[in-house]
């Protein structure tokens, strides 16, 4: 993760919801959109169906999904507002 360079509480919000989504690309480190970051969290989801009893099913494997993309931006979020005041502790 690359903590933005921006002021201010929505730039970093905005930078940290879109680098969730997006990877750097290219010797200018330019973004694109990261059809693994977006991928990954559903097939897992998916896979792990398969130790699940029999009663649970797409639905909630697609559920099990939004809520580890949901967990990844809430990551992005962390690193980017949290790690400063870590940083500030020497943590």
């Amino acid at each position: 993760y690359y903590p933005c360079a921006c002021t201010g509480l929505w730039p970093r919000a905005k930078h940290a919801l879109i680098s969730s989504f997006t990877a750097r690309a290219g010797p200018d480190g330019h973004r694109v959109f990261s059809i693994p970051a977006v991928a990954s969290p559903y097939a897992g989801a998916f896979g792990s169906l398969a130790w699940y009893p029999p009663r649970f099913g797409s639905k909630d494997a697609f559920r099990t999904g939004n809520y580890d993309l949901l967990a990844g931006i809430g990551t992005r979020f962390a690193d980017e507002f949290l790690s400063p005041i870590l940083r500030k502790f020497h943590l």
